[in-house]
């Protein structure tokens, strides 16, 4: 920024605008401008294209910077101006439209991505829980069956109706029994 002031104001002041050492500025700072820009965009898009993700970028700016930079450019080659003039522009506009494809290009895939993961978590998780209820639905069925016993349920109706029975009046002959088992452990 420094040298730029230097280099337009003073050859413009001393030999006019159309001079050929106003030229070789103009050609100058547009190389070294146009480098510039290489250096600051390439190793991004570089890095981008390697991680294949957005990273901290903001999309909407790059959004809005490739076209005011494109217009600017357009403004520049109608505008008449030598073609070192707009050189630094062409090589901007490029970069940035490359680094924007880029970004938006990684951001739909990554988007799909994540949503195919979630996707398939959710499905995953489904499964587990299918799986934890045929297994439990399974394991009682499995394990009356691996012992040879009979049903559970038809051990515990012929119980309440014994208890109904004594309960009704069978009780009493019930009793010598429980006092001659007694009589004869002792």
């Amino acid at each position: 920024m420094i040298l730029t002031i230097p280099g337009i104001v003073v050859p413009g002041i001393f030999y006019g605008p159309c001079d050929s050492v106003y030229t070789s500025f103009g050609i100058v700072f547009s190389a070294i401008a146009s480098i510039t820009i290489c250096i600051a965009w390439i190793p991004q898009i570089y890095t981008t294209y390697k991680l294949k993700a957005v990273g901290s970028f903001s999309i909407s700016a790059m959004v809005m910077q490739c076209p005011g930079c494109a217009i600017t450019l357009i403004v520049t080659i109608m505008s008449g101006n030598s073609w070192y003039t707009w050189v630094a522009w062409i090589i901007t506009v490029l970069l940035l439209f490359i680094l924007t494809y880029l970004l938006i290009k990684y951001d739909c895939i990554n988007k799909k991505a994540l949503k195919a993961k979630q996707l398939n978590e959710q499905q995953e998780q489904q499964k587990i829980q299918q799986d934890i209820l045929t297994i439990q639905l399974q394991i009682p069925t499995d394990a009356i069956e691996s012992q040879n016993t009979p049903n559970m349920l038809t051990q515990v109706i012929p119980l309440q109706e014994q208890q109904e029975q004594q309960s009704a009046g069978s009780s009493s002959l019930q009793q010598p029994l429980i006092a001659e088992n007694v009589e004869h452990e002792c």
